[in-house]
């Protein structure tokens, strides 16, 4: 397949008037450049040579375990809709020191060792209605108390990344992602294939940004355009 973009200056022509937002045409020399181009079927300046698959990328989940704290667990519980505020919570809050810092395994372990009945439900309204985000604080589980169960997900944290299909997708992993965040992992069950065409990108032509000086050179030019108006104005 060959991808020739088109659309440079030197292949077109402004019209003599708008056609809504149209208002350019493909001048004789653009008309013939594209077909010399296309003929020729090789990559240069302006084409590239491609296949379907430089097209198509896997969009991966990212994921960063969820860290949490407890603390002053009686003063949120209380700030709690009513709603929320269900018999297995308010039971918790009538722990003398519960609110003592813990982290999520120093929680749940307290709680057994009071004789807390930790259900699925209580574990997710105690992390949700308790817990409070805290980067330095160990990684949370599923089972708080198992070590080797699954790690719980922070959303806040999840991110995506599209990966070409001709990269490796583990090695664009290990290099673009660990090497920023060292906890991070894939859920490649909710991978999705996506397809584009990224002209900007295989066509980008870099444009140097103008000298600090240039710029000072034109803010000097306006102002001293402003000063000779006011002047001009003032004088009349």
């Amino acid at each position: 397949m060959l991808l020739i973009n088109a659309a440079k200056d030197e292949y077109v022509q402004p019209m003599r008037k708008n056609l809504g937002m149209k208002n350019v045409l493909v001048s004789d020399y653009g008309r013939s450049e594209i077909g010399r181009i296309y003929h020729a079927f090789e990559t240069c300046d302006n084409a590239k040579l491609m296949d379907k698959d430089d097209f198509f990328y896997t969009y991966i989940t990212v994921e960063r375990p969820l860290r949490l704290i407890y603390k002053d667990v009686k003063t949120k519980y209380a700030a709690l809709d009513e709603k929320k505020q269900n018999e297995a919570l308010a039971n918790i809050v009538t722990l003398d020191d519960i609110d003592i810092e813990r982290t999520d395994a120093e929680f749940f372990a307290y709680l057994e060792s009071k004789k807390i009945k930790t259900t699925a439900k209580l574990i997710k309204d105690c992390r949700t209605f308790f817990g409070e985000v805290c980067e330095t604080a160990p990684e949370v589980h599923v089972i708080p108390l198992d070590d080797n169960s699954d790690l719980v997900a922070d959303t806040n944290l999840r991110d995506y990344e599209s990966i070409p299909f001709k990269t490796d997708i583990q090695e664009y992993f290990q290099n673009e992602v660990l090497r920023f965040a060292p906890d991070a992992w894939m859920d490649r069950e909710k991978d999705k294939i996506g397809c584009e065409f990224p002209i900007s990108k295989l066509f980008y032509e870099y444009q140097p940004l103008r000298s600090v000086e240039d710029i000072l050179a034109d803010i000097r030019a306006l102002e001293e355009d402003e000063k000779q108006e006011l002047s001009s104005l003032l004088n009349d």
